[in-house]
């Protein structure tokens, strides 16, 4: 893809526009290198990261958890004591804490979160802490 100066782009296929490109969609099909879904795995040298769909912030929001090393890479879904916007095309506010409900609160206590910005954190400390949810 060229879209990017020719840097892959790797997304879930819920991100990609289904017609022409609008304010939320950032490509399309033929501008997408790769699409990753749920339970998918990619390695990064020595890290085996395991894909997690987290919907809310965008449709096609990913987590990637690395469980050999205890963390996980929430993006804009998860952040410390708060959580990510829904209010731009796309987001849905109760998809959201459905998908940290479900998809990042499941994994174990101890894991570190590495939100998209922001401070780390541990899931355990934004399941007994955070005040949105």
């Amino acid at each position: 893809s060229e879209s990017c100066g020719g840097i892959p782009i790797y997304i879930h296929q819920n991100d990609i526009a289904p017609g022409p490109k609008h304010e939320f969609y950032r490509y399309t099909p033929n501008e997408v290198t790769r699409t990753y879904a749920d339970g998918d795995e990619i390695s990064v040298g020595p890290m085996t990261f395991r894909v997690i769909e987290t919907p809310g912030h965008s449709p096609g929001s990913l987590a990637f958890y690395c469980p050999r090393s205890k963390f996980v890479i929430t993006g804009d879904a998860l952040f410390n004591m708060s959580i990510g916007r829904t209010d731009l095309p796309g987001g849905d506010y109760s998809q959201l804490i459905t998908s940290i409900t479900h998809q990042l609160l499941s994994l174990p206590a101890d894991t570190k979160v590495y939100p998209g910005h922001g401070p780390s954190t541990t899931i355990e400390h934004e399941s007994k802490y955070n005040p949105y949810l």
